[in-house]
């Protein structure tokens, strides 16, 4: 049994990101001795956390990642020999240098877990920074798509042999066996940032107000309060706020459309095909076309065709045959999102390391 630290900025809010990390340490915790250690938590984590995993918060409410850089970095550097830690996984790009840093001459085996794409280059030096030194100064590197990791050996000249990609995977414990054409809602989940996309929608759903007045837009999710004024502007957009549990979101809809300018592996997808739902996504860096048969189970819209998106969903609305079909193949590939397929990767990964 090994000890592992699952680090992360933070473990407070409400996105895929953290809910794949937390989802993992809870995993993980069976075989392991998990710690989910947060440098920045204002509260506890939105998403449940097994009794298994020991939950540790280092900071002291939201601070900019440059305040207090050397004494998290002390911090983490004492809970590390403190706990006998054997290997830590940094959960994103911020908090790279933390764990490298922290960990510097301590035998320690260091994981990057890549959790966008490398095509995106936050505005800012730092970000890039970060990125860098994950490449370069990891143990191994783990990305959530073959393209993102082929990106890294291009791009950062990183050994094959020093990076893999696992992905995120579908909870088939809670899945819908029924699938309802005949309702007339389209679903988006997602928090009000800019990377998903909500600009765009904004756009989309108006159009798709005009020429079909009758069908609602479920948005759950909650974030930057401009976003939400502008979309509260549109009439068949219903805000939904934060909800917890897939069950209590996914059925009752009928197509899922997703808008983000970039992802990782979009949990959301994931959830979508869980639950039967024809899916309309833009074929942004990374993860829908791993997750999209195009025409078969959904549609793949290039980056960022407004007018091919509102004709694809248009196509869906008005064929309920289409959204039947569509629906009828959702489980295409499911396989190689597979809970325990995907979970024996990252214990063989442990083990190797």
């Amino acid at each position: 049994m090994k000890k592992i630290v699952l680090l992360k900025w933070t473990f407070d809010n409400v996105d895929g990101g953290e809910k794949v990390a937390i989802n993992l340490a809870n995993e993980l915790a069976n075989y392991n001795d998990v710690y989910l250690v947060s440098l920045n938590s204002s509260k506890l984590p939105f998403y449940p956390v097994s009794d298994k995993v020991h939950y540790v918060n280092l900071g002291s409410g939201r601070k900019r990642i440059r305040d207090g850089f050397l004494s998290n970095i002390m911090k983490l550097r004492k809970f590390i020999i403190s706990n006998k830690i054997d290997i830590i996984f940094s959960i994103g790009v911020s908090t790279n240098l933390f764990m490298l840093l922290s960990s510097l001459f301590l035998g320690i085996k260091t994981v990057f877990c890549e959790h966008t794409n490398t095509k995106f280059k936050q505005p800012g030096l730092i970000h890039l920074f970060q990125r860098y030194l994950g490449a370069k100064y990891s143990t191994k590197i783990i990305t959530l798509t073959k393209e993102d990791r082929e990106n890294y050996i291009t791009e950062y000249g990183v050994p094959e042999d020093k990076i893999g990609f696992i992905y995120n995977w579908i909870d088939t414990s809670v899945v819908n066996e029924i699938y309802d054409p005949s309702i007339k809602k389209i679903l988006t989940v997602g928090r009000f940032t800019f990377q998903k996309g909500y600009d765009i929608l904004a756009i989309v759903a108006s159009k798709i107000y005009d020429k079909y007045p009758d069908w609602v837009w479920d948005i759950y999710g909650d974030g930057n309060l401009e976003i939400k004024e502008k979309l509260q502007d549109i009439p068949n957009i219903c805000l939904k706020g934060i909800v917890k549990g897939t069950e209590n979101i996914f059925p009752g809809h009928s197509i899922y459309v997703m808008t983000s300018y970039f992802e990782g592996l979009p949990l959301v997808l994931l959830e979508a095909k869980q639950f039967k739902l024809p899916i309309v996504s833009f074929n942004c860096p990374t993860g829908p076309s791993d997750i999209i048969r195009n025409g078969v189970n959904g549609f793949i819209i290039d980056e960022f065709d407004v007018e091919k998106m509102v004709t694809k969903i248009s196509q869906l609305i008005e064929n309920k045959t289409l959204r039947e079909e569509f629906s009828s193949k959702s489980n295409l590939d499911v396989e190689k999102f597979s809970k325990d397929m995907i979970l024996d990767q990252w214990l063989n990964l442990i083990e190797s390391l």
